[in-house]
C-alpha cells in the first residue's frame, strides 16, 4: 500500500487537493447562506415597529396613542381610520383623527405620541363600531411599510373602561404615597 501510494502520489495528492476544494466550497456556500440570514435577521430588528393603541387614563379619559417599539426611526407616519369609526366619534375627536391621515408624524425609537382623546362622557364606548386604521410610514431606508389595525369596540371597550392596568396602580399608589407623605410631614411638626 505504501509503495502503490509513494509511486501514485501525484495522484494522491489530486485527489486530496479536489477533495479540499469541494470542502471549500460547500463550506463557501453554508457561509455566504448563514451571513445573509444574519443579514436578514439584523435589517428585521433594525426595522421601526409602529403600533396603535388605546388607552383610557385613570381619570377615564380615553386616548389613542401611536408607539414605535422597533429600533429605528420611524417617518413620515401617517393614520388613515375607517370612515364608519370616524363618522361615530364626537366632532373634535373626529377631525383630529381624520388629520392624522396626511400627517407626516416622526417617532424615534420607544417614542409614544397620544391624541384624540375623549371623556367616556363624550361617547357611548360599548356602542362605537370596530375601529380599524392603516399606519403608513418609512424606515430608515426610506421604504414604506404599511400596518393595519383593529380594535373590536363593541367587544373590549367594556372590558378597556374596567380594567385597572398599571396606570390606574401607579396614579393610586401616587396618591397614597402623598397622602402618607403629609401625614409624615404633619407628624415631624409636632
Amino acid at each position: 500500500m505504501i509503495d502503490w501510494l509513494n509511486a501514485n502520489s501525484g495522484f494522491v495528492m489530486a485527489l486530496l487537493t479536489l477533495v479540499y476544494v469541494v470542502a471549500t466550497i460547500v463550506l463557501a456556500g453554508l457561509q455566504r447562506k448563514t451571513l445573509e440570514e444574519v443579514k436578514r435577521d439584523r435589517e428585521e430588528r433594525e426595522k421601526p415597529n409602529v403600533q396603535l393603541q388605546v388607552r383610557v387614563t385613570p381619570s377615564g379619559l380615553i386616548m389613542f396613542g401611536i408607539a414605535n417599539y422597533g429600533t429605528s426611526p420611524a417617518r413620515s407616519i401617517s393614520i388613515d381610520f375607517s370612515d364608519e369609526f370616524l363618522a361615530a366619534l364626537p366632532g373634535q375627536v373626529s377631525k383630529t383623527l381624520e388629520n392624522l391621515r396626511t400627517a407626516s408624524l416622526h417617532l424615534a425609537p420607544k417614542q409614544e405620541w397620544f391624541f384624540g382623546a375623549m371623556g367616556k362622557a363624550q361617547v357611548e364606548v360599548e356602542a362605537l363600531p370596530e375601529a380599524r386604521a392603516t399606519i403608513t410610514f418609512r424606515d430608515h431606508k426610506g421604504e414604506e411599510n404599511q400596518v393595519f389595525w383593529e380594535f373590536d369596540f363593541p367587544s373590549h371597550g367594556s372590558i378597556l373602561l374596567r380594567t385597572t392596568g398599571i396606570d390606574q396602580l401607579t396614579h393610586e399608589l401616587t396618591k397614597s404615597l402623598s397622602k402618607i407623605e403629609n401625614e409624615l410631614k404633619g407628624i415631624r411638626r409636632e
